[in-house]
């Protein structure tokens, strides 16, 4: 049996309904919008237990935010991890700060401590602490590390956002936690970014930047929900062993460039000399609508996941 590398959540019935539903966006009054968003927020901000949680157009675009709202003199270093997505050093790079690489622990994927402590700097402003594959670390060391040399600390929780230490859920043990709605995700809004903080002036200035965002075009989220809709059907089960991967293996021997883009090898990896448009668009209530639906199951998939991982463990043994 082949496994897609990468699936989609959602039910097919409700890209379908999203889609449909993405042709009347704009009939939707701008207030009725904001309230539909902000009821969203409330609810995230209670399901991850921060007091407040703010939506944007990509987790990246959060990030971005997150930073601004600081006001460093440029030059000032970001200590990042070294398994990232692009983005994330973009939006470093275009505010003018300096991007810091540290290596990781091999057992939970996040900052080695003593690594950690050695490339702080004077120079040093923040810190990214991202947890991947939903592995926990003992982040209470990392948060002591970074508090005692006054660190700005941001938590991408993106890949935890049910994830807990010592009773207490990821992205909540720093200034800011980032979390993404990415096509992937099990809470996925076609897209999408949140902020979660308890920092009140934070909060301010994150809402403050929410209001200065542009308004999506419909034609751009119906583009994503078509891909979301197609990648859906893609990876099912018996569509992927019996059609996809096929395809995927003749393509690769056809055009191995081709090959490798579709199968998720990064190509054009240098740096962005302006940061796209799209990082500045607004959250709408469409994929408000989509997260609040799919925030009811996010539990029942997480519990399958585990399952999934427990019952490999003991094939293992």
């Amino acid at each position: 049996m082949t496994i897609p590398r990468a699936i989609v959540y959602h039910p097919f019935g409700l890209d379908i309904q999203c889609w449909l539903t993405s042709f009347r966006m704009g009939k939707v009054a701008g207030s009725e919008e904001e309230a539909r968003v902000a009821k969203f927020e409330r609810r995230f901000a209670d399901y991850v237990g921060a007091k407040q949680a703010v939506a944007f157009p990509f987790a990246r675009s959060a990030l971005y935010f997150c930073l601004r709202s600081q006001k460093w003199e440029r030059g000032s270093e970001i200590i990042m991890p070294p398994i990232t997505i692009k983005p994330m050093m973009d939006v470093v790079l275009d505010l003018g700060l300096k991007p810091v690489f540290v290596d990781l622990e091999r057992e939970t994927l996040c900052f080695d401590p003593i690594e950690l402590e050695k490339a702080i700097t004077r120079n040093t402003k923040a810190i990214l602490i991202t947890y991947l594959f939903g592995l926990t670390p003992n982040i209470e060391e990392l948060v002591a590390i970074s508090r005692k040399r006054g660190l700005f600390i941001v938590e991408d929780f993106s890949h935890a956002r049910n994830a807990e230490y010592r009773g207490r859920k990821l992205g909540t043990f720093g200034d800011v936690g980032i979390y993404s709605c990415s096509i992937t995700k099990t809470l996925d809004a076609y897209g999408g970014g949140l902020a979660v903080t308890d920092d009140r002036e934070l909060g301010a200035a994150l809402v403050e930047a929410q209001a200065s965002l542009h308004q999506t075009p419909p034609r751009r989220l119906r583009a994503k929900i078509f891909k979301t809709l197609a990648w859906n059907v893609a990876t099912q089960r018996w569509v992927y062993t019996l059609v996809v991967f096929p395809l995927l293996q003749i393509l690769a021997r056809l055009n191995p460039d081709l090959g490798k883009r579709l199968t998720g090898d990064r190509l054009g990896l240098e740096p962005e000399t302006k940061l796209p448009a799209s990082y500045f668009e607004s959250f709408t209530w469409l994929q408000a609508r989509v997260c609040q639906t799919m925030l009811k199951k996010v539990a029942d998939e997480d519990n399958r996941r585990i399952t999934n991982v427990e019952e490999l463990q003991r094939s293992l043994v």
